[in-house]
């Protein structure tokens, strides 16, 4: 994180960002692939709409996100420093827009395809199923 935080300009990072979107479109395309093959070949896991309490599962464990979610509202300072860099502030609301949408493409696919590959038995972090599922050869590489 060290090189992350030391330039003086937030312009400075776009390769950074780049190559994070980048990685992250590799993992929802190797999901998508793994999922559709999967399907292909009927080794799918049972899918369930709504979670099954009777199995032992506390309601708590929905709250697993909590963390994702304190560290995305602790990073909104970094907001009007990267506003005053802008040659226009106007050009902050299409940033926000283009941001916006490219996590909820990528945040919905790796979740949808995540739950077509692991149904029921998908955990909260969805690396712990690829390096439990031993038939992914992939997962042992994703991990």
């Amino acid at each position: 994180m060290l090189p992350l935080i030391l330039p003086r300009r937030v312009e400075s990072l776009k390769h950074a960002s780049a190559v994070s979107i980048l990685l992250a479109v590799v993992f929802v395309a190797i999901c998508s692939g793994m999922a559709v093959f999967a399907l292909w070949e009927g080794k799918s896991q049972k899918l369930r709409l709504v979670p099954d309490f009777a199995s032992g599962v506390s309601v708590f464990d929905l709250f697993t996100t909590i963390p994702v979610f304190a560290t995305g509202f602790g990073c909104h300072v970094t907001v009007h420093p990267i506003r005053a860099e802008l040659d226009r502030p106007s050009d902050m609301s299409s940033a926000v827009r283009i941001s916006l949408v490219l996590c909820v493409a990528i945040y919905f696919a790796v979740g949808f395809f995540g739950y077509l590959l692991f149904g029921d038995s998908i955990m909260a972090d969805m690396l712990v199923n690829f390096d439990q599922s031993s038939h992914y050869v992939i997962g042992s590489i994703i991990n």
